[in-house]
């Protein structure tokens, strides 16, 4: 089969919505610094902007503009909590009550997402043959072994956890494929063909997307793209 992509100008991926709400919030993250540098923000006022309260709503806005709809709500009903607790006084059943029901809520979402059934991802044990599939780590880790010869692309989330994901027997799509990455203080490792042209495009904070494979005889028709976003944490490109 003829490869369209031409290889001095592969295709590249839109920019997601999410990718640019993450560069909204750096915006204004840079304008708050200059406000508080200058003295126009109240201590009250820095205590709640730089917290890590704040970061949580933040990613959780991020999550709701990607269309991550229960994680974001969740992330956000946090950090207000928090925040509403440190000047209010709540009542003591509900503190009472708060982690163990994010706890609950985290097993919903590994159950849910386990026995789920969808044309997307169909996988449900560690190696499997997939043209697309999602892989979420929540305080644990996965090994996957993917085989495909048209793949597209994945989606990747790691909250305290981090997963292994071997695509050595892989095919990219003559369009080449995306990875979407959702990584908080946890970690990803990508083994991919040697010859495979990686293009990285991840949004990080305290974290990062690194390719330390050896890179020689690279084939510019065969992209992959890396996005999404790493807050302390990251992900590591490797061959063998």
């Amino acid at each position: 089969m003829k490869n369209n992509i031409n290889p001095s100008n592969p295709q590249k991926p839109p920019i997601s919505k999410k990718a640019i709400m993450f560069g909204i919030l750096v915006i204004l993250f840079g304008v708050a610094l200059l406000l508080r540098n200058f003295g126009v923000l109240t201590d009250e006022q820095r205590s709640i902007i730089f917290s890590w309260k704040t970061i949580l709503i933040a990613i959780g806005i991020m999550n709701l503009v990607g269309k991550e709809f229960f994680s974001g709500m969740m992330l956000i009903v946090i950090g207000l909590f928090f925040h509403l607790s440190h000047y209010y006084e709540l009542p003591i059943n509900v503190k009472n009550l708060f982690w163990p029901a994010v706890v609950i809520t985290i097993g919903v979402i590994i159950l849910t997402k386990h026995f789920r059934i969808s044309h997307n991802c169909r996988f449900k044990t560690t190696d499997e043959v997939a043209e697309y599939f999602e892989d979420t780590s929540i305080f644990g880790g996965n090994n996957k072994f993917i085989k495909n010869s048209n793949f597209h692309g994945a989606k990747i989330t790691a909250i305290f956890g981090g997963s292994k994901i071997n695509m050595q027997q892989v095919i990219l799509s003559p369009e080449g494929a995306t990875i979407d990455m959702t990584i908080v203080f946890g970690g990803c490792e990508l083994v991919v063909p040697p010859d495979w042209n990686v293009h990285l495009g991840s949004n990080n904070i305290f974290g990062g997307t690194n390719d330390k494979r050896i890179l020689t005889d690279i084939d510019p028709s065969k992209n992959i793209y890396i996005k999404g976003t790493c807050i302390f944490g990251g992900c590591e490109i490797k061959s063998y």
